[in-house]
Order: C-alpha cells, then structure tokens, then sequence
C-alpha cells in the first residue's frame, strides 16, 4: 500500500483541531499575499476574534503558520502539523466524525497489527 500523498486541496473544508478550534479553509482570493489556501480558526468557546493564517506549498511539503505537515502522519482524515518553534508540540486536525488518533504512520499501525496478530497466534496455540 502507498501512503496517500496530501496535496493542496485535500485540506479544504471544515476540521476540528486539537486546540478545541473550528477550521475552516478555502482558496485565498485573487492577488493575495499569502499562501494559496485561506484558513480561519475560531474558538466556539472564546470571543477572541478569528485567527488567519495561510497554507503554503514548499515544493517537498505544506506549512501553515509556524507548523510543517509531517507528511507520514497525516491523511484526507486527518493533518498533523508539527510545530517548528517547540520540538515535540504539534496541531492535529481531524474531519468532523474522525474518532481515531492520527498520531501513528500507516506502516506503525500495521506493524502493530501484525504484531497483535502474531501475539495473538501464540497465545492460542499455548491454550490447546
């Protein structure tokens, strides 16, 4: 299986991030200076106003604000950025419904799976 490469339009839409924040992203408007995707954060919890920031193409990724988009992680489901300034913090955004964690790569949650499996072989034969 190929890891699904996430391009520019799969962050389009509306997500909820791991901050508690409605994410919304659509196209930037003509002539604007920024990245080529729009984005809004706001807190339904906070009267603070709306955040903005850009999602940008580097050519080998995307970065949004002072986060990178680990690329192994993240899916049509579910974006994971990591933070550039602090090592270790990230923002998860997941569509609305997405209950699994995102934080594991494809090929980790078959590893595990098959390793699940494997235990779960030898534990059945021990039994007979």
């Amino acid at each position: 299986l190929r890891a699904m490469s996430v391009e520019l339009e799969t962050f389009l839409g509306e997500w909820k991030d791991s901050f508690g924040n409605d994410v919304s992203v659509d196209w930037a408007k003509a002539g604007s200076r920024g990245g080529q995707l729009s984005v809004v954060l706001t807190n339904p919890k906070s009267s603070r106003p709306p955040i903005r920031l850009d999602v940008k193409s580097t050519g080998s990724g995307f970065t949004c604000g002072h986060y990178d988009l680990d690329t192994e992680k993240s899916s049509e489901e579910c974006i994971v950025w990591l933070d550039t300034r602090r090592s270790g913090k990230s923002s998860v955004w997941k569509r609305d419904g997405v209950k699994r964690s995102c934080s594991r790569s494809r090929s980790a949650e078959r590893h595990a799976a098959g390793k699940r499996a494997a235990r779960q072989r030898r534990g059945s034969r021990s039994r007979s």
